[in-house]
């Protein structure tokens, strides 16, 4: 089982779940928000298994713990989702972020070029835009699936003032990579992700969380060929109303892919060391 390039939310999700948040608010939508999830853990046997097998091989729980754990983990999945909707809606007010690194970020786009952020599919980066809001760069988010458009188009329609990130979709021709350079050259941040890749595409291999994995070359060569500063950035989720944004430099001797992407594993094994219940690949990233 690998990826194939498409996210599994929908339009009709997403107004299902702002109904929910409508109706009842935060706390009646996150309880709802648990049998969903027990209904997806149930029904979608691939992507339960795949995140059973991660909570066991690769962090050590037994299998009843490891079970337990993947129903949480769509739990918090629904919630970052619910979160999203709440704040962009503005019908949920009081959250607050704390920030581990933005500093850096901030003082290293100050250079002449902006600033290439590769994230993950952790915790809710989505919604950094809504925390960075004073962020001196507008924020450009690189995509492979088309899908999201009309995800976005939503968003935009509930969002009272947040400012959503510009969307750049990958393209067969290559194209998308002067829109990159172009957003580069007006000093923005462009954010790649770093951990999914579609089959046939080109991939790096690395020890990631003690075993060897895939991983998409794409934005690690891109990132040792652009003379700009490279970043690991994510936006996690806290308790209740609380997220905590990180943001860590990306060196490495000689900036080559490979260094690249072993700097970006360091960042991605803290997060899952601190934050084990949101990692939300939901398919079988280990196999080779």
């Amino acid at each position: 089982m690998t990826w194939d390039g498409k996210s599994r939310g929908t339009v009709t999700g997403y107004k299902i779940f702002l109904y929910l948040l409508k109706l009842g608010g935060s706390g009646s939508a996150y309880f709802v928000a648990f049998f969903i999830a027990l209904y997806f853990f149930i029904v979608h046997t691939k992507a339960s298994n795949a995140q059973v097998e991660y909570f066991h091989d690769r962090l050590g729980y037994g299998w009843f713990k490891a079970r337990i754990h993947a129903i949480k983990n769509f739990h918090v999945f629904a919630k970052t989702i619910l979160d999203r909707m709440g704040i962009l809606s503005e019908i949920f007010q009081g959250y607050t972020c704390t920030y581990d690194g933005r500093d850096r970020l901030e003082k290293d786009l100050g250079h002449d070029s902006g600033l290439l952020l590769i994230s993950t599919h952790m915790g809710n980066f989505e919604i950094a835009g809504y925390f960075l809001d004073d962020f001196p760069a507008d924020i450009n988010i690189v995509s492979i699936d088309q899908e999201v458009a009309g995800i976005k188009e939503y968003f935009e329609s509930i969002s009272t003032e947040t400012k959503l990130p510009n969307i750049i979709y990958l393209k067969e021709d290559g194209s998308h990579i002067f829109e990159m350079a172009a957003a580069l050259r007006r000093k923005e941040c462009v954010c790649v992700t770093g951990d999914r890749f579609v089959e046939g595409g080109k991939t790096l291999t690395a020890t990631f969380l003690g075993k060897e994995a895939k991983f998409p070359s794409g934005p690690f060569e891109i990132a040792a060929r652009l003379d700009v500063p490279v970043a690991f950035c994510s936006c996690m989720k806290g308790k209740g109303r609380e997220y905590h944004f990180y943001g860590r430099i990306i060196g490495g001797e000689g900036k080559t892919p490979q260094n690249i992407l072993e700097a970006y594993i360091r960042g991605l094994e803290e997060m899952i060391e601190k934050y084990p219940l949101q990692w939300f690949n939901f398919y079988k990233f280990w196999q080779l």
